[in-house]
């Protein structure tokens, strides 16, 4: 099996893997490196889990469209979160264990009160927030806030104690496919991380997100370079060469990207 996700305790003494072909979850001692429990339960590949702060719990998302909580010291399923109709991607505690954020394919975000048990009764609370597949949700460190992302390019931010919207952003509007792959919030709720298809990882800062503060170049393992647009000022990326030359001695470097490259057909680029 592969590994699809894998998560540790505060302490760092034990570290739990999903995996994909067994539908299980394991858990190692990472000073012996044995295996100490497997969770077995799934019917399907477990994409992601978390582990409660107190290390009691256990959270596990999975195509089988159900995400479960488990008894970490008895290893044993406590709940079964039933209500998405498409693959769990994503799972996570708040930080005072009173909730678990999910999300799905089927581009819903669910937040389970798994303390009080009131999702049994009213269900858990719905958030639709994008139009297409969800990726990942995480709550913020004081459990205030839900970040999630997905295939739609959106990054949205919801506000668990007003129960609205606070941001919603889309990373590239002019990407045909601005897949967000993974997102997280910093400590002090200034900054959200994105992790893109396109290689690319990009750090906001939430209270301007027209630039990004910081984005590390992983486009130079593909042979490209970033370059800034000196009409629309967007970033583009551009290929380069070994030896420094960029396409050859003859080549003319594009200053538009192709947006505004396509807006001007009478300007000529090489």
């Amino acid at each position: 099996s592969l590994p699809t996700d894998c998560t540790m305790t505060s302490d760092g003494r034990t570290v739990a893997v999903s995996l994909d072909r067994s539908h299980s979850v394991v858990q190692w001692d990472t000073t012996s490196g044995q295996q100490i429990a497997e969770f077995e339960g799934h019917s399907n590949s477990v994409m992601e889990c978390d582990i409660m702060p107190d290390k009691n719990l256990l959270c596990t998302a999975s195509l089988d469209h159900t995400a479960m909580v488990w008894d970490v010291r008895m290893r044993r399923i406590l709940l079964k979160l039933r209500k998405h109709i498409n693959g769990v991607s994503s799972c996570q505690f708040s930080p005072n264990g009173r909730f678990v954020c999910t999300g799905s394919w089927d581009r819903m975000v669910y937040l389970w009160d798994i303390m009080s048990g009131a999702y049994r009764q009213f269900g858990p609370v719905e958030l639709k927030l994008h139009d297409s597949c969800v990726n990942c949700c995480r709550y913020s460190s004081d459990g205030a806030y839900v970040v999630s992302s997905g295939f739609d390019g959106l990054l949205v931010m919801w506000d668990c104690h007003q129960r609205c919207q606070h941001y919603r952003f889309k990373v590239d509007q002019f990407d045909i496919q601005p897949w967000i792959l993974g997102c997280d919030i910093s400590a002090d709720q200034c900054h959200i991380a994105t992790a893109l298809k396109d290689g690319t990882v990009k750090v906001w800062n939430i209270k301007d997100f027209d630039e990004p503060l910081f984005v590390p170049d992983l486009r130079k393992k593909m042979g490209l370079i970033m370059q800034e647009c000196a009409e629309c000022e967007r970033k583009f990326s551009v290929p380069q060469l070994s030896t420094g030359s960029r396409m050859g001695p003859n080549f003319e470097f594009p200053e538009l990207c192709v947006m505004c490259r396509m807006e001007k057909p009478s300007r000529s680029y090489s």
